[in-house]
């Protein structure tokens, strides 16, 4: 038999991991699907959220899953290059795409599907090997259909297993839904429920491989996950025992890094039809942090399951003193400025946490009206690197006190009573993102360099700008709102790299800062001397 294995996180589990489900069984032609939620996964920092939640949530998004629409002709199922490669994949005991009708059958592809006539029989046909060995056929017919499944100790072990539960905690699901006379096992497995060790692909792999010693495996996984392949713990173990069928994004090209793994590993390479939906679960998380609805990108039940255990509200204080700093408007930008940047993050893989404050503080000080106390000349490493002549500001009380309402008031106090510093007379445009930084760290107490230097130059540029500052620069200037001469440009550019992106970003704002003020100084004139 065929047999998927779809690693992850699934946190959560959304719209785009269900239609793989359902679209990769009926491509491969699977008689089993085994979704194996990550644990502790080596390449991404840990799952925001309880593991059994997530697991729990793809307990409903995989209720309704089965064999996709069709009739399972030949068209459905993978192509091989030669007959040769056929025959090997017979290993699988399931129908495989042969030169002819003679040499299909005698591939041993009817072996799963036969049904014998009595229960000794049943027990020593080659044809139900692997199988539940039930207490009668009749019974055995209704099990699953005879297709190979976990084995079982006895018939009263078989039987409770039905329900859902076999002997090492894995979950099983039916479908529900046949294609022909076919139906697909998907299953749940808890596998990597380990919290004293990484999970690796290849541990997950071997496992599945030594309890289905005479099954086909696939290794499903993304376009961007292909292209990392070769940086995985022991990549050549997963090809020597599992085909890689990949699934792609939309208007992506994974024939490069398909070709490579092939050279270099041998491995077996299934390109699916399927095309990833444009939706992530980073994305989905960050639609629930700033309290948009996120409903339509998640499978039925799972809102629920969400909202009753306030799943992804770690960001909840931090949302919440910035709307009450800033007008609907403004608020409506800066939270289009973090779902850009937290989406386009997934090409380059910057610390989510980072990503998220930092394009979230961005403007948090636009519009707050300052009063000065007084300017100082002293080391400002943390603004450029040399002494400059700084101002001391207080936020005005009287502009404070009419937001009092939409602020927590152990935030109000410290916004209350705290001096913020900023280089001495910068263009008003400008200090927001200096007194942005300041509230950041004083009043939130975020003191993490990374954020604070990401909102601190999001507006000017610098020299030697690092990727998190590049990539909050280029999404507060891109973000969904925006529509100007040359946006669409940075946005092309952006999708070749964030170093591409973010110059071209760069070149475009500096092109119309130049028409419209004439000469440009400060940082943004030391970093068009830098870059361009």
């Amino acid at each position: 038999m065929r047999i998927g294995i779809f690693g992850g996180a699934f946190d959560p589990v959304h719209i785009r991991h269900t239609e793989i489900c359902r679209k990769i069984i009926g491509e491969l032609c699977l008689s089993r699907l085994i979704v194996v939620p990550s644990f502790n996964p080596p390449h991404k920092d840990m799952p925001e959220n309880n593991f059994f939640e997530r697991v729990e949530m793809l307990k409903a998004a995989l209720s309704g899953c089965g064999k996709k629409d069709g009739n399972g002709s030949e068209s459905d199922r993978p192509s091989f290059e030669s007959a040769e490669q056929c025959e090997k994949s017979v290993s699988a005991r399931e129908t495989a795409i042969c030169e002819n009708a003679e040499q299909c059958e005698k591939s041993v592809s009817v072996r799963e599907t036969a049904i014998s006539g009595n229960v000794k029989e049943c027990e020593k046909s080659v044809s139900v090997r692997e199988t539940v060995i039930c207490e009668n056929t009749e019974q055995c017919e209704k099990s699953v259909g005879v297709r190979e499944t976990a084995p079982f100790e006895n018939a009263e072990q078989c039987e409770k297993s039905i329900d859902g539960r076999g002997k090492d905690e894995i979950n099983k699901y039916s479908g529900g839904e046949k294609d022909g006379s076919e139906n697909c096992v998907i299953e749940i497995s808890l596998m990597e429920y380990n919290e004293k060790k990484r999970n690796y692909a290849f541990e997950t792999v071997r496992e599945i491989a030594e309890k289905y010693p005479r099954a086909e495996l696939f290794y499903i996984v993304g376009g961007d996950s292909l292209r990392e392949f070769s940086t995985w713990k022991n990549p050549e173990k997963i090809t020597a025992a599992a085909s890689v069928a990949v699934v792609k994004r939309p208007g992506s090209d994974v024939g490069e890094a398909a070709e490579f793994l092939k050279k270099r590993l041998g491995a077996r390479i299934f390109i699916s039809d399927i095309e990833e939906a444009d939706v992530s679960s980073a994305y989905i998380r960050t639609l629930i942090a700033l309290g948009l609805d996120a409903s339509e990108y998640l499978p039925k039940g799972v809102p629920e399951i969400i909202s009753r255990a306030g799943l992804y509200r770690g960001f909840e204080d931090a949302v919440r003193l910035v709307g009450g700093l800033c007008s609907e408007g403004l608020f409506d930008h800066i939270k289009r400025t973090v779902l850009c940047a937290v989406k386009e993050n997934e090409r380059f893989g910057l610390d989510c946490p980072e990503v998220f404050l930092s394009a979230l503080f961005h403007d948090a000080a636009k519009e707050i009206k300052f009063t000065e106390l007084k300017n100082e000349t002293r080391a400002a490493e943390d603004f450029y690197g040399k002494n400059i002549k700084t101002a001391v500001l207080k936020i005005d009380g009287e502009w404070l006190e009419k937001r009092r309402g939409k602020i927590d008031a152990k935030y109000y106090e410290k916004l209350k009573n705290s001096e913020y510093r900023a280089p001495a007379d910068v263009p008003a445009a400008v200090l927001h993102q200096y007194t942005g930084a300041e509230i950041a760290e004083k009043v939130f107490g975020i003191t993490n360099e990374n954020i604070l230097g990401a909102v601190r130059f999001h507006t000017t540029a610098k020299p030697r700008m690092s990727p998190l500052e590049k990539l909050i620069y280029t999404a507060d200037k891109i973000e969904s709102g925006r529509d100007y001469e040359g946006v669409g440009g940075i946005r092309a550019a952006v999708k070749n790299g964030l170093d591409e992106g973010f110059l071209e970003c760069f070149k475009t704002n500096y092109k119309h800062i130049s028409e419209k003020r004439g000469d440009v100084g400060g940082l943004t004139k030391d970093a068009a001397e830098y870059y361009l």
